[in-house]
């Protein structure tokens, strides 16, 4: 019974507050009145008034608006809990047309409705000869003016002669108005049925408010009834206060309806099901027995706090109150005590050092909380009530959920969670945290045309977590993350409705709560697969849409369309969207203004592919939701320049791995080279495409065939560059590690995985940080094979060391005959080696090492046909491995 005591303790510290009216602004900026009901009263929508002389004579009759209807009327147990047709429980003073007026079985034609208005009748003589005895005076005339024009007067001619429902004769009243005319203010007003129309009664006494705001009124009738019920009601153990010999309620109406709006019949304490406690108690009076004041209390203070600070999803209430009934809502973040000092904070975070870890920002979130604390004098000693409540079928109430706990504790929670679920976004005054709602949560969580059941667990789930593990169960991340990662299924993802922004962005704030983990910003030091995808897929959704000169509304980036799929392959799908992203990369370095953004996408690309470890298989294994955490903090942090220091990477940690060799990955190496051999002659110009962009595609299709394109357009510049030997070394060095047996070769030109991108910029960092590919004693070269491409690379690469010899011995630095006619060779090879052959002569008599390479090349030509046929790239791999096993056995010996 904890949750029915702490609603008591409520009641009584407010009940200041008794009767006393106060307006307060709703979500939808609309006021409202809302108020704490006196114990024995009611609040109902009355929309006519009638209003007495002191002496009972009618005065006038008046239609009320809407927004001055709600009336706090006295009432007894059985008639505050009545319903159905057939109860004839009255309320004291005002109450529906069928109970106060004497005349409306007339109209409705039935006379057992004279019973109604009989019963109203008898109970108001009986509380007007109490208070003869023993009431204030302004009551008992407030009652007796009452008693004295109901019982004279017929009520419903009355209000039919002063045209409350417009132009009708008494007694032939429409329920619905169809005339022709005007509609009646009373019509507009109300749609209930004749019946169950309120009226309550204004009784002009001199210095006396109205009655339903009148605290005299409320006590005398409090008083009343209380002498009533000790007279007529049993007696026995409250079980709230633990107290005896108090006067409990009625056996079987224990309940107040209308604490639920929109449920207005339902009640949180009812026995009228004995199936209930059958086979376990004889009577209700066994399961619990309540004292009626405190049972009032309770259910009117938890009245008082639903209209006041309740947050409703369909039938279910969310509340979260304090010791006096501060709003400490958890569900809503922009509402409660601590709102505003948890939105000052992260408005004030850019201005100072930023949080990167979940301990400085738990650190900071606790001072705002403990601020707020302050600012609303709630007392830290004191105690924070959690409840949920629903209505899931007429006429019941259910508490779902109720949990106490002191204000130490609470803050301590909500502490936790906002630190825990904090991702930092840029806003337009520097970086913001946004804190969704949990209804918000859950709509992106099942979407906005879920029903309501999905909606309000999810909430009660979240809810609960965050008062619990605060680890968010399994079933609502999964939700998330399957909706997340399909932007396409958003009709408009730049709308005003549920944006698919906000759902990733809720996704991966979720997210955090199971992968601790990850901090509230991007950190470049973590190696994690899953997050590191996420990064690479956030730099090519910005890299699109910053080569866009305007955003087009519910334009999606190819990162967008295939994240789907990306998530369940994410190093198959990277390469598709890389080689996608390439003419958006050079159409942007055309453009001077964006010419730094394609350097900054490279260079961010470069620093999360180096940090990419592993085979194509432990690559491409499906992600899970911390890489909705690595695409949103990489969006975040491109959209926002840093002020506090970045953890930069450290590169001298990542070294090449020059025993991988995997075919995508060392043709992606492959591929840096010469774009960083060309870039460097083109002094970094990103308004021109190298060869390697230009033929991206292509050589992800059929690397080695494109290579022989690519090397070739490269000769020129290698001319002019000064590293081309070191160029051409490192070249050689990777062929080395591509196998060339027989199967090898068969599949050398197959299409390449996305590991080819990753090798790529590997590559590049260890080129920029110099460092050297060492040597390995495994020599790929294949000296049995007949294939007759591999033979002429063999041949070319001869030709080239030798003439390379004599011309570096001299100090000579041009291109060598072999590289001049590469072109040639690769047409027509047999015709273009002779005319090599005889280039080379010369250099051959001025080489140590001439006899040596014209015995090798003699060798190799008695193995060659007279076809002049075009070479494939396979000639390559011959050269350059033939390269590295010559230059490697003279560096060695």
């Amino acid at each position: 019974m904890s949750w029915i005591t702490d609603l008591v303790d409520l009641y009584d510290r407010n009940e200041h507050l008794v009767g006393i009216p106060k307006e307060i602004v709703s979500d939808n900026g609309k006021e409202r009145t809302v108020c704490l009901l006196p114990i024995g009263h009611i609040q109902v929508n009355v929309p006519i008034q009638i209003d007495l002389n002191a002496d009972g004579t009618f005065n006038n009759a008046t239609v009320l608006r809407h927004e001055e209807q709600k009336t706090i009327i006295p009432t007894t147990l059985s008639s505050g809990s009545r319903s159905g047709s057939s109860t004839k429980s009255p309320m004291p003073l005002d109450d529906q047309l069928k109970y106060v007026a004497r005349d409306f079985h007339f109209y409705s034609k039935k006379s057992k409705d004279i019973d109604f208005y009989q019963n109203y009748v008898n109970q108001l003589k009986e509380y007007k000869d109490y208070l003869a005895g023993h009431g204030p005076t302004s009551a008992y005339q407030t009652v007796s003016a009452i008693y004295k024009y109901v019982t004279e007067h017929d009520l419903l001619k009355d209000l039919v002669n002063y045209g409350i429902f417009g132009n009708q004769t008494a007694y032939s009243i429409v329920e619905k108005w169809t005339g022709k005319g005007e509609k009646p203010l009373l019509y507009q007003e109300s749609s209930e049925s004749l019946d169950k129309i309120f009226v309550r009664f204004n009784v002009w006494i001199k210095n006396e408010k109205p009655h339903w705001e009148n605290p005299t009124m409320y006590k005398a009738w409090k008083s009343y009834y209380e002498s009533k019920l000790r007279i007529e009601s049993e007696k026995g153990v409250d079980y709230i206060s633990r107290k005896t010999n108090i006067v409990l309620t009625n056996k079987k109406i224990k309940g107040i309806k209308g604490i639920l709006p929109g449920s207005n019949n339902a009640k949180l304490i009812s026995t009228n099901n004995p199936y209930n406690y059958r086979g376990r108690f004889y009577d209700e009076d066994e399961v619990v027995t309540l004292g009626y004041e405190n049972s009032q209390k309770a259910q009117l203070a938890l009245k008082w706090l639903i209209d006041r600070q309740g947050f409703s999803i369909d039938t279910r209430k969310y509340l979260a109150w304090g010791t006096k009934g501060e709003d400490m809502s958890v569900i809503e973040p922009k509402k409660g005590i601590f709102a505003q000092p948890l939105e000052s904070l992260f408005q004030q975070l850019d201005n100072e050092e930023l949080p990167d870890t979940n301990e400085q920002l738990a650190a900071k979130i606790k001072n705002a909380f403990l601020k707020g604390e302050n600012i609303c004098h709630l007392n830290a000693n004191g105690n924070v009530y959690i409840m949920e409540l629903d209505a899931p079928v007429t006429g019941r109430i259910d508490i779902v959920y109720y949990q106490s706990l002191d204000v130490q504790s609470y803050i301590d929670k909500l502490t936790d969670w906002y630190s825990k679920t904090a991702i930092y976004e840029s806003g337009k005054n520097g970086y913001m945290n946004q804190n969704f709602s949990l209804r918000s949560l859950a709509v992106f969580r099942n979407g906005k045309h879920a029903k309501n059941d999905l909606i309000k667990n999810t909430v009660s789930s979240l809810a609960q977590t965050i008062l619990g593990t605060q680890k968010v169960s399994w079933g609502i991340l999964n939700g998330l993350y399957n909706r997340a990662i399909r932007p396409m299924s958003f009709n408009d993802p730049h709308g005003k409705s549920i944006t698919w922004s906000d759902t990733m962005l809720s996704a991966a704030q979720l997210f955090r709560t199971v992968y601790p983990e990850f901090g509230p910003v991007l950190d470049k030091q973590i190696k994690d697969q899953n997050y590191l995808f996420g990064r690479l897929l956030a730099i090519a959704d910005i890299a699109e849409n910053e080569s866009k000169k305007e955003k087009q509304k519910g334009y999606l980036t190819n990162a967008q369309r295939y994240m789907t799929i990306f998530a369940q392959r994410p190093l198959t799908v990277w390469k598709t969207i890389y080689l996608k992203l390439m003419p958006y990369l050079i159409k942007m370095g055309k453009d001077e203004n964006k010419n730094y953004i394609v350097n900054r996408i490279q260079r961010e690309i470069g620093e999360i592919s180096i940090l990419l470890q592993g085979d194509v298989q432990k690559l491409n294994q499906p992600l899970n939701g911390s890489f909705l955490i690595g695409y949103v903090h990489q969006k975040a942090d491109w959209y926002h320049k840093c002020d506090h220091e970045e953890k930069q990477i450290n590169f001298n940690m990542f070294s090449m791995d020059n025993t991988d060799t995997e075919r995508s990955y060392l043709f992606g190496r492959v591929l840096a080279l010469a774009d960083l051999a060309e870039s460097e002659v083109m002094g970094n110009d990103n308004s021109r495409a190298t060869n390697a962009q230009k033929y991206l595609s292509s050589f992800a299709q059929r690397p080695l065939t494109t290579w022989s394109i690519i090397f070739s357009n490269l000769q020129p510049y290698l001319t002019h560059n000064q590293y081309a030997f070191r160029f051409k070394r490192s070249l050689d060095r990777i062929f080395n590690l591509m196998p060339s047996d027989e199967e090898s070769m068969k599949h050398r030109n197959d299409p390449l995985n996305g590991r080819f991108i990753i090798g790529y910029y590997q590559q590049r960092n260890a080129w920029f940080r110099k460092e050297k590919i060492e040597d390995t004693k495994v020599i790929s070269l294949n000296q049995q094979t007949n294939s007759r491409d591999y033979l002429y690379g063999r041949l070319l690469a001869f030709a080239d060391v030798l003439e390379n010899n004599v011309l570096n011995s001299y100090e000579i630095k041009r291109q060598t005959n072999a590289m001049n006619y590469l072109k040639a060779f690769k047409q027509q090879p047999l015709t273009t080696w002779k005319i090599i052959r005889l280039r080379i002569a010369p250099y051959i008599k001025n080489s140590r090492y001439g006899s040596t390479i014209v015995c090798y090349i003699n060798e190799i030509e008695k193995r060659l046909s007279d076809s002049n046929a075009p070479l494939n790239g396979e000639f390559l791999v011959g050269y350059s491995q033939q390269r590295y096993s010559w230059y490697y056995k003279k560096e060695n010996n």
